[in-house]
């Protein structure tokens, strides 16, 4: 479901993980650990969703803000390999398929679904069950602007990352 607080977002080291800062859409409110994304059109964080616009690329949020009107805010985001909740049936044999945000929200992964319509967040690193380290979830590669995030066509299987 979509957030309407922060959430505790796993991380797994990643040496390729960095921090950025983009400038926010007007009137958003944003979540710690939700995810977010470039708009490829405005160059302005959104929050991810399912159908959303184009975006350039995908992160994990580090701030919890609440933009204004003409905002000249930067919010801090970030890339790695985050844990999140298992919205499909994503199993560990599922390794490197991409890893998509359905209907949903901006907490919840799929490998499954319509994928010419749903976002791509980024890589599916693993999978935990319920033992687990903060319980069951899938562990996914999201690349910011160091890769590439874009819609598959219907006949694709794996990401432009």
């Amino acid at each position: 479901m979509a957030l309407s607080a922060d959430r505790s977002t796993l991380e797994k080291y990643d040496p390729a993980g960095y921090v950025e800062h983009v400038l926010a859409t007007d009137s958003t409110q944003y979540f710690k650990g939700g995810l977010v994304a470039i708009d490829a059109s405005t160059g302005r964080l959104i929050k991810c969703t399912q159908a959303g616009p184009a975006v350039r690329a995908v992160y994990v949020c580090q701030d919890n803000v609440l933009t204004g009107v003409s905002t000249t805010v930067q919010v801090e985001v970030k890339t790695g390999i985050f844990k999140f909740a298992n919205g499909d049936t994503i199993v560990d044999a599922d390794r490197g398929k991409p890893a998509l945000i359905g209907a949903a929200g901006d907490d919840t992964v799929f490998k499954g679904g319509t994928i010419a319509a749903d976002q791509v967040v980024g890589t599916i690193e693993g999978v935990d069950g319920a033992s687990g380290v903060g319980g069951a979830g899938v562990w996914v590669k999201v690349y910011g602007t160091h890769g590439f995030t874009q819609v598959l066509a219907a006949a694709q299987t794996s990401g432009g990352t």
